[in-house]
């Protein structure tokens, strides 16, 4: 039994178990092992000579020399490093800003809502109406004969062309004008209407029009606060856009830094298992070493081996989590077909090279509050419902119309005593009109169900906008908190490193002169191990509680100097 020691101080290592008695054998440095049965009677047995029990013990140890001398060579090879593509902290985030699939559908986004606020400001577009239609009759006329004579030959041409603009303005009123111009001839004949004679009838004339028109709405559609309402909201659909696209840039960026270091963390865990995996095997040689020159029991090989296997096991275990890491930062890239991350993982490169700045607690909760994207779309919600209460408000108004129009019109036949063309919109030729129309729904149920519930709306939006408020604050409070903390972790855990270093080396050289068992080594090497892990987890924790901060603050962008677009 390993640690047990007998009635003269030598120690006890369990050779084998049989039927009856687990024989040990007692060792020292020159290697003299009585044996003897456990549960044999209290009085000591003789000791045999010294030369009987040399033979007995070189060759019990060339046996479990032979038989732990360990696996095949094949299976004590450690498994290669994963090769992967170098990326640089900074290049993975300008790649994952530009080439993300969430980012990219944002910026989409944001080129739909820039379309629908052009659709909105359409409506103040003028528009241009042009009309043109003609005809032509020729045959028997309907009218009256003339003298008891037949109905006359006719012949009914007409041609006309108007061209007209129109256009609405936010005020609520539409102006329109229009150009016309027509022809028409009117001609009939009637055959010997006189005796012997016809009577031909032509009658040929131009006439031009000009109209002006004017609509005002002067109750329900009236001012810019209205007629402007679905463009304001449209700006807004804009404005909530452009905020997603950044809220989702930021939260690509903070996911990026968060995956690099996970990737960094994963090499470093993997670098850490395959140095302990190397030094196990360098105390393997050395218990084999010893063992050979009765220096060190045999039994003391099981203990190596075990720690072989262990550190081999989780040498595996690092590099699959490292695969794993550099996956998730990959999908984070995007990368197409032609980049070399399309057929490769990444692999961190450098150190990062990026320091977020420290941040004042009352600092950092007033810049959340005009930064943070969340809160900053719960105000644009509550514009966009207070826009739409506004409509609501005026639509419960009735319409109440005045349209106004003022034509001039100018008539010139091509007759011999045809008036003159400037005499032809003579103040006689002028038609003014002038009206109003009001429409009043009755009850109006629908008008006042949708104010109530606009205002609705607006009263759950502004409740919402502050309970957001209140868990930004409690946010931006935890992650400085937190970073303090975290960082006094990381401070401590250095330290803590330096001490099982310094512990580590020195079970080392106690060990080599054999003034240290294999499990102190050990032991000293799996608290190094998890010391060097802790300090670089808890040195990557507050990293990410720094983003944590700036992703809440809303400046995690700015603070790495990126521009989405």
């Amino acid at each position: 039994m390993n640690g047990a020691e007998s009635t003269d101080g030598i120690g006890l290592v369990p050779l084998a178990v049989g039927d009856a008695n687990l024989v040990c054998i007692s060792y020292h440095p020159l290697g003299r092992a009585p044996v003897r049965p456990l549960g044999s009677p209290e009085e000591p047995m003789k000791r045999p000579a010294r030369a009987a029990r040399r033979p007995l013990l070189a060759a019990l140890a060339g046996v479990l020399v032979a038989l732990l001398a360990g696996p095949p060579a094949a299976a004590q090879e450690s498994p290669p490093p994963v090769e992967g593509v170098p990326v640089d902290l900074g290049d993975a985030l300008r790649q994952a800003l530009e080439r993300n699939w969430q980012v990219r559908i944002r910026r989409q986004d944001v080129i739909s809502a820039e379309a629908a606020v052009m659709a909105a400001s359409s409506m103040f577009d003028p528009q241009v109406q042009l009309d043109a239609d003609g005809s032509d009759y020729q045959g028997r006329s309907g009218g009256q004969s003339f003298l008891g004579t037949d109905p006359p030959d006719a012949i009914d041409q007409s041609f006309s062309a108007k061209l007209g603009l129109s256009g609405l303005l936010p005020t609520g009123t539409t102006l329109s004008a229009q150009v016309g111009r027509t022809y028409s001839r009117q001609y009939q004949l009637y055959p010997d209407a006189f005796g012997d004679q016809d009577l031909e009838i032509d009658s040929r004339y131009w006439n031009t029009s000009v109209t002006l028109g004017l609509t005002q709405h002067l109750l329900k559609g009236l001012g810019p606060a209205y007629n402007l309402a679905s463009l304001r909201e449209a700006k807004v659909g804009r404005d909530v856009a452009e905020l997603d696209r950044d809220r989702e840039a930021q939260d690509v960026a903070g996911q990026v830094l968060k995956a690099w270091w996970d990737l960094r963390y994963a090499a470093r865990a993997e670098e850490l298992a395959r140095l302990a995996l190397e030094r196990a095997r360098d105390q393997r040689e050395v218990a084999r070493a010893r063992i050979e020159v009765g220096d060190l029991a045999p039994i003391e090989i099981w203990k190596v081996e075990e720690a072989v296997a262990a550190r081999e096991g989780e040498l595996l275990q690092a590099q699959v989590a490292s695969r794993l890491a550099a996956q998730a930062l990959r999908l984070l890239l995007a990368p197409d077909a032609g980049d070399p991350l399309a057929r490769a993982l990444p692999q961190p490169a450098g150190d990062g090279g990026i320091a977020l700045p420290a941040r004042d607690l009352e600092a950092s909760l007033q810049a959340s509050l005009v930064g943070n994207a969340e809160v900053l779309l719960a105000r644009r919600s509550l514009e966009s419902r207070r826009i739409r209460l506004a409509v609501a408000t005026h639509d419960r108004l009735p319409s109440l119309d005045l349209q106004a129009s003022l034509s001039l019109n100018g008539y010139r036949d091509t007759g011999p005593d045809a008036e003159p063309p400037e005499r032809a919109f003579g103040s006689t030729n002028r038609t003014m009109a002038i009206g109003a129309t009001l429409t009043l729904p009755l009850g109006g149920r629908q008008a006042t169900a949708a104010f109530r519930q606009r205002k609705a709306d607006v009263e759950s939006a502004l409740l919402q906008q502050q309970a957001l408020e209140a868990q930004v604050v409690s946010s931006v409070e935890q992650a400085w908190w937190n970073i303090q903390s975290l960082e006094e972790q990381a401070r401590v855990a250095a330290a803590r490193v330096e001490s099982a270093r310094k512990s580590a080396e020195a079970e080392d050289a106690r060990y080599r002169v054999g003034k240290a068992t294999t499990r102190d080594v050990l032991d000293a090497e799996a608290i190094l191990k998890e010391a060097e892990l802790m300090a670089e987890r808890a040195r990557l924790d507050a990293l990410k509680a720094r983003v944590d901060l700036e992703a809440v603050r809303g400046s995690l962008l700015d603070a790495l100097g990126l521009e989405v677009r």
